[in-house]
C-alpha cells in the first residue's frame, strides 16, 4: 500500500529509481504530451446509477 511504512535506505533506493526514470522537471510540459485540451470538464461520473444522475423527485 502506498502509506506503509519503510525504511531511510528503501526510501533513498525507490526515489533514485524515479529521479533515472524521469525525462523531464516542468511538470507543466509533461502534462501537455498528454493533454491535448479537450473535455476539460470531463470525468469519470462518481455514481452512474439512476438515483445518483437525475434530481431526488419530491413526492
Amino acid at each position: 500500500l502506498p502509506f506503509e511504512p519503510i525504511d531511510k535506505a528503501t526510501y533513498e533506493k525507490l526515489s533514485a529509481e524515479v529521479l533515472e526514470r524521469r525525462k523531464s522537471d516542468d511538470f507543466y510540459a509533461s502534462l501537455l504530451r498528454y493533454d491535448s485540451g479537450e473535455l476539460m470538464d470531463a470525468g469519470p461520473a462518481g455514481c452512474d446509477s439512476d438515483k445518483c444522475m437525475f434530481p431526488e423527485q419530491k413526492p
